[in-house]
């Protein structure tokens, strides 16, 4: 069984007041919320794109020129930044910046001074409105046929269904005058997972990445189960290479956040994503584009796990990716009864 178990809830608190930020803090604390300060908008930002991301965002900013809006807004703009719940603190009485906040991208708020009952209640709201998005996702995995997903796992796509696919998915691309994004995904330590816990355990585990990776894409994209590698390819029409990376991230995240548990086992996974971004008026073949992806992918690979990787296409040169600490994320297994109250997904 696929489990989107929850664990203590992160929060960042993004202020551009040192002691506001701790007060806010030192109560969410006490009430057993795991906490991240950030102080000033950069950090805020630098803070919602961890791997380790919070769940939820408490924004207070007074500072004029720099309203809880303004960096409600930032942090939207940013592909990790769409799955945050954002509080922001507004000032008393003033409904335009209320209104202005939720039209940036805010789910709730507070106003100034903080009164702790009321906060204490509207993160019982956010914390509700999460495990329900949780358990609707694990509703959606559950109810995905089981003959129809070993179907798909027993039958990757050849190369040549996969050239055609792709290739039909090109010429819309370029009948539209719109760029195109091709990414190749991979379960990192999947062979040790796979030698570890078994086939039946390392096909769930593709299942479940399959099923994530759906329900996080867009419309418009597609994914698929490709090779004998155990790869995902995705395709993403419209995805320039400055939106690609980020695009990316968001999917790693999404499956690292959502661990799978079988008898009694929490298993976090992480997914490395290397891509290419081809523009309108450049031409190039399927089979091109998917090695490009996967020289991208192993890019991605030689950094660390969950790392992402994305160039151009033709691919311009690239710098070698930094290792990756591995104390970061190695392929962590624990008992679900002594995980860690503090442990999360990605």
């Amino acid at each position: 069984m696929v489990s989107l178990k929850g664990s203590r809830l992160k929060v960042m608190v993004a202020a551009d007041e040192p002691a506001a930020a701790a007060g806010l803090a030192k109560l969410l604390q006490s009430w057993n919320y795991e906490t991240v300060t950030a102080i000033g908008i950069h950090q805020a930002i630098a803070v919602s794109q961890l791997p380790q991301a919070p769940q939820i965002a408490l924004l207070d900013w007074s500072t004029p020129g720099c309203t809880g809006m303004e960096v409600c807004r930032r942090i939207r703009a940013e592909a990790l930044g769409e799955q945050i719940y954002l509080i922001v603190v507004a000032a008393p009485g003033d409904k335009n910046e209320i209104l202005q906040g939720l039209c940036a991208g805010a789910d709730d708020y507070v106003v100034r001074p903080v009164d702790a009952a009321e906060l204490q209640t509207r993160m019982e709201i956010a914390k509700r409105i999460l495990n329900l998005q949780d358990r609707l996702l694990f509703s959606a995995l559950a109810s995905t046929p089981a003959d129809a997903r070993h179907a798909a796992l027993s039958t990757p796509w050849n190369g040549s269904a996969v050239t055609n696919w792709l290739a039909g998915e090109l010429v819309r691309a370029e009948r539209q005058g719109s760029p195109i994004g091709v990414l190749l995904a991979g379960v990192d330590h999947f062979e040790q997972i796979d030698e570890t816990y078994g086939r039946s355990f390392g096909d769930m585990v593709l299942r479940h990445v399959a099923n994530v990776l759906r329900l996080s894409l867009r419309v418009s994209d597609t994914v698929e189960f490709y090779g004998e590698e155990q790869l995902f390819l995705i395709v993403a029409p419209g995805c320039r290479l400055a939106d690609l990376p980020r695009f990316a991230r968001r999917l790693s995240r999404s499956v690292r956040a959502r661990p799978v548990e079988l008898d009694g086992l929490t298993t976090e996974i992480s997914l490395s994503i290397g891509g290419v971004s081809m523009e309108p008026g450049v031409s190039g073949q399927a089979e091109v584009l998917i090695s490009a992806a996967e020289v991208e992918l192993c890019r991605a690979r030689a950094g660390g796990p969950g790392q992402v990787c994305a160039n151009a296409f033709p691919p311009a040169p690239c710098p070698p990716l930094r290792k990756a600490d591995p104390a970061v994320c190695p392929f962590p297994v624990t008992s679900s009864a002594s995980a860690p109250a503090n442990s999360s997904g990605l």
